[in-house]
């Protein structure tokens, strides 16, 4: 072809010998640097994907540029044709082609160590070529140098960027193992055609030959290592350079947080009216948890860049934050998200505030989903807004830590992807540094996980031994369901005409149908996927959008708080209105049995009829501590108090003073019964009758002030043993001077209580 026989001529032809740092040697390095920055912005474009086609790609260029020397050299001018073994391309100049395909090639273990070799003895010695090249009077073969040493240059660099090579120690270790095999292929070859220039010592840098002179071979061997070495500290220090230093911001002491939440009116000193965490009350049908996660319909993280296991923990800490206590979630973080009593929409939802769409340049006419940022500008939108949104808050403690990096392709669409033993510790971490007033000794983190025994493989038995694995993992997310905890569920999708295991998704397990066998999930998800979406079991197709077929539970973590010690302390970020009055979802404890019950924000729980237009306390979630005295409301919004429930207020143990509302007429069996605590009661004149047993064994009983008058009193229906085992009380009646006793014999007192 008249084409490339002029190009070949052209570049065989002979010029004067290009002068280090020339016109010739300037451009080589501009159009390096070119090639650098042109890599990242097509990375951040998302133009490239995947540095393993990267190195594929720059290999086969390399290889087509040495295939040109490999012919100059056999051909010569033309004239003759000859071979030097002394040529053999396998010198440092040439590594990256045989490393660009089988680091392209191969993933875990080998890739992790080829490219470590790349970012540190390639890199160094490519630059040290191209800034110090050994030019002849041929251009082809000055043009095929420059473009050898620029490539690994800039393929080394481009490594560094994406953060597959990373400023560690352990970098280096990774590079040595692919380092000592080179070496050892080096003399090896030496071995058997002694004499030739088999070597990987970078030219006249340290000399050619490995095994002329075994002494300095050795040498030669500690002097590279030591320059690997000396490029990850230099990229150390680089990184130190450029990162913000974010310990203060993790580095909150305990007196800290307990001026937080003294601020927040907490008070941390208090030992008694501890609310005991029933889990038990959650597991229920219809229960909280499962009422919760049916309405979280948006106010969770965004799953960009595969971050689904940082969305699934920013719901599971919203979900405690609003059923155990506010603290768990900063407040910046929370949503006011109110449920109306008729059918929740997408902006009735709990949880935590979301990242919105973002826009360009600040125009509200061009918007973008952070999932089409690249690597580089998401990591931004991270740090700009981890004071604001808590799925931005999870990933930047594990950026802070360096967890995102252990994801082989993290660089690529699920960039931040992250498994069980990561998640473990970005949810101890904030606890211990972000939760305000939660210890160590408060919570436990543990499950079961067998992430590292799956393995690509289309072997039978092996399959069946990673699917028994999978229906363990299933059956202890069920009982831990049961118990009334949510789960983070580690699943994943396997093709069987790979063999390989791909497209795994972290999601919340929150309750469990036995009659269908269906365990239901959120998915992290918006849309239908955020609110019905389920693995039925293993196998089966996942309901949802998108819908993915989940063949394997790979894990299961549980977040486990001490029932005896976490306080029980209200959110305000999911509140429900019903007829002007405020409530929260809450956990009702054994009174929970149908819909219509929820919780007020003091603990009392609240039953509608169904028109919505009357309501009844049912009793107390836990035992009431916000106040020694309680004041029942004769209204919540416009919605009438008519009844408190028999045994609302049974085995209290701390509160002191009642106040009964207008708007009931009757104090039914067993309301105060073994209240040890109850001294004071406050009766409404609207009162007429008072069951059996409503004050039994209340032995602190001192004081009824019952607002009508000593005749009034007479004529109330009271039944027998309504007071039974009580103290020796007193009466006071309107307009009495002097109060009766227990027996309605008045007292010598001057003033009413």
């Amino acid at each position: 072809m008249p084409f490339f026989r002029a190009l070949f001529e052209f570049l065989n032809a002979g010029e004067v010998v290009p002068k280090p740092y020339g016109i010739f040697h300037l451009v080589w390095l501009f159009l390096t640097a070119v090639a650098i920055v042109t890599l990242a912005i097509l990375w951040r474009k998302e133009i490239i994907k995947d540095n393993k086609r990267l190195l594929i790609v720059a290999s086969v260029i390399l290889a087509i540029f040495e295939l040109y020397k490999q012919i100059n050299v056999i051909f010569g001018d033309g004239t003759s044709i000859g071979y030097d073994f002394n040529q053999f391309p396998y010198r440092y100049n040439t590594l990256l082609i045989y490393l660009g395909i089988i680091g392209g090639m191969t993933k875990n273990k080998v890739h992790y160590s080829i490219t470590a070799f790349i970012g540190t003895y390639l890199l160094f010695i490519g630059a040290y070529g191209l800034f110090f090249p050994q030019f002849s009077a041929v251009i082809g073969r000055n043009v095929q140098t420059m473009v050898s040493y620029g490539a690994m240059v800039v393929v080394g660099t481009f490594l560094w960027f994406l953060g597959k090579v990373k400023p560690e120690f352990k970098t280096f270790l990774k590079a040595l193992p692919t380092f000592l095999m080179i070496y050892a292929l080096s003399i090896t070859f030496n071995i058997i055609i002694h004499g030739l220039n088999f070597n990987i010592d970078a030219g006249n840098l340290l000399g050619s030959c490995v095994i002329c002179n075994p002494q300095a071979s050795i040498w030669r061997f500690v002097l590279l290592s030591a320059i690997a070495f000396l490029v990850v500290l230099l990229a150390f220090a680089i990184k130190k350079l450029v990162t913000t230093d974010f310990d203060a911001e993790y580095g909150k002491t305990d007196e800290i947080a307990k001026s937080i939440r003294k601020s927040a009116g907490y008070n941390d000193e208090e030992s008694d009216g501890v609310f005991k965490f029933n889990k038990k009350d959650y597991s229920k049908n219809g229960s909280y948890m499962e009422t919760y996660y049916k309405n979280l319909h948006t106010n969770f993280g965004n799953n960009a860049k595969g971050s689904c296991g940082y969305v699934a923990a920013a719901m599971l800490l919203s979900y405690y934050d609003t059923v155990l206590r506010d603290s768990i979630v900063p407040e910046s973080y929370d949503v006011n998200a109110p449920i109306s009593e008729d059918e929740p929409d997408f902006s009735e939802s709990p949880g935590t505030r979301f990242l919105p769409q973002l826009t360009k340049n600040n125009n509200p006419f061009i918007s973008y989903d952070p999932s089409e940022l690249s690597y580089k500008d998401y990591v931004e939108v991270i740090n700009q807004f981890k004071n604001q949104y808590l799925h931005e808050k999870l990933i930047a403690i594990s950026m802070k830590l360096g967890y995102t990096n252990e994801n082989p392709d993290y660089m690529g669409t699920n960039g931040f992807g992250a498994g069980y033993q990561v998640i473990e510790k970005i949810l101890d971490t904030y606890l211990q540094n972000i939760a305000s007033g939660i210890k160590d000794s408060d919570y436990d983190i543990y499950g079961k996980n067998f992430e590292n025994q799956i393995c690509d493989t289309t072997d039978v038995e092996i399959l069946k031994k990673i699917k028994d694995k999978s229906e363990e993992i299933r059956s202890y997310t069920i009982k831990q369901i049961k118990k009334g905890l949510p789960v983070l569920l580690g699943m994943l999708e396997y093709n069987k005409e790979t063999g390989e295991f791909y497209n795994g998704h972290m999601v919340v397990a929150y309750a469990y149908d036995e009659t269908k066998d269906n365990l239901y999930c959120h998915m992290g998800w918006t849309g239908d996927g955020a609110t019905h979406a389920r693995p039925e079991y293993v196998g089966k197709e996942v309901d949802g959008s998108p819908a993915n077929k989940y063949d394997y539970f790979a894990s299961a973590l549980v977040l486990d708080f001490d029932d005896e010690k976490i306080r029980h302390i209200h959110s305000d970020n999911y509140p429900v209105y019903i007829n002007g009055g405020e409530f929260f979802y809450c956990p009702e404890g054994e009174n929970f049995e149908k819909d219509g019950v929820y919780t007020t924000r003091d603990d009392l729980i609240v039953e509608f009829d169904k028109k919505r237009l009357t309501c009844a306390i049912v009793g107390v979630n836990g035992d009431y501590y916000y106040d020694d005295e309680l004041d029942i409301p004769e209204f919540y919004g416009n919605i009438r108090v008519t009844k408190i429930h028999q045994g609302a207020f049974a085995n209290q143990k701390y509160l002191k003073k009642v106040h009964l509302p207008l708007s009931i007429d009757t104090i039914e069996e067993n309301t105060f019964s073994n209240n040890r605590s109850l001294k004071h009661v406050v009766i409404p004149v609207q009162i007429n009758c008072i069951k059996r047993n409503a004050f039994k064994n209340c032995d602190a009983l001192e004081s009824i002030q019952y607002l009508g008058t000593k005749a009034q009193w007479a004529q109330m229906t009271r039944v027998g043993g309504w007071d039974r085992n009580t103290g020796d009380y007193l009466i006071y009646c309107r307009g009495e001077a002097r109060p009766l006793n227990k027996h309605n014999e008045t007292k010598d007192y001057e003033t009413l209580v």
